[in-house]
């Protein structure tokens, strides 16, 4: 019975989803104008913030951001662990660039050389990782629920794969990706996915879902997302484009632990590398994060 009920839900869920998707469709095609990608007030009625940076300036805030991963290397282990072969990317500490009030990040196409040694001190050897990318993860900002948004353009490249997302401080999942963008698959649109569970337990879960728009390389757009108890929203100039109610999958957001950082990074896609244009730029004009009061 309890298997009837979670299957209902789910298929539940999906109706919900792919409801919101026609409603997308709609706008796009018949109401644009709902689409406002101009700069939001820093007030927020009902919240207080907790992080605002605007890129003012020439230099990183340093005691804001953390120019690694939130598990603190610079690259992705997991390539050499599993497959024995290069990570794909290095965070490199010279590719976010602030400058003219917004933050670059670049990415390169340029060998880095690396030896790794995990933490348990076992020796990997050496490997040269064959781009160079930037990422930013919040350094004192670790908070659970309340909303979060950044105003960004993409990069006009394939083989790219920018984010916006929030990942747990004590354990992975969960996490929220508020957008990745594929650049080798579509201008037009991005990605939101949510992971929770325990890793290889049949408590681990996923939902991605696409949002189909328009080109997202012309100019700067808002992306958000409102995460409380109840419910995960992701919004898109101002509009709502997807609500996740999963309750199953809800409860692994809301223990006790599960504070978040907040990471941008630029990236690569391992795909249509013949047609990617080197360096591109992930642009972000702000990122603001607020807790309800």
């Amino acid at each position: 019975m309890k298997k009837f009920i979670w299957r209902v839900r789910k298929l539940s869920w999906y109706i919900e989803e792919f409801l919101m998707n026609i409603r997308l469709w709609y706008l796009v095609k018949f109401n644009k104008k709902i689409f406002n990608s101009n700069p939001t007030p820093l007030e927020k009625e009902g919240y207080k913030i907790t992080l605002i940076d605007e890129f003012n300036g020439n230099e990183l805030n340093k005691n804001m951001w953390m120019d690694l991963t939130y598990f603190g290397l610079r690259f992705h282990p997991g390539n050499i662990i599993d497959k024995g072969i290069a990570p794909t990317t290095y965070y490199s500490e010279y590719n976010n660039v602030v400058s003219e009030g917004t933050l670059k990040q670049y990415t390169k196409k340029e060998d880095v050389d690396i030896h790794y040694i995990d933490w348990d001190g076992k020796d990997w050897g050496n490997y040269t990782i064959p781009f160079t990318s930037a990422i930013l993860t919040s350094k004192e900002l670790k908070q659970q629920y309340g909303y979060f948004e950044i105003r960004a353009k993409m990069p006009r490249s394939t083989s790219t794969w920018p984010a916006f997302w929030l990942t747990g401080v004590n354990s992975w999942p969960p996490e929220i990706d508020i957008y990745e963008w594929y650049g080798s698959k579509s201008y037009d649109n991005f990605s939101s996915t949510f992971h929770w569970g325990v890793e290889k337990t049949e408590s681990r879960g996923m939902s991605g879902w696409t949002h189909k728009l328009f080109d997202l390389t012309q100019d700067f757009h808002i992306y958000g997302c409102e995460w409380t108890p109840k419910h995960i929203k992701i919004y898109f100039d101002g509009v709502c484009v997807r609500t996740f109610k999963c309750k199953k999958a809800l409860e692994w957001f809301n223990r006790p632990q599960d504070v978040m950082y907040v990471v941008i990074n630029g990236g690569i896609e391992e795909s249509k590398f013949d047609e990617a244009t080197f360096p591109n730029i992930h642009e972000i004009d702000y990122v603001k994060a607020y807790k309800k009061i």
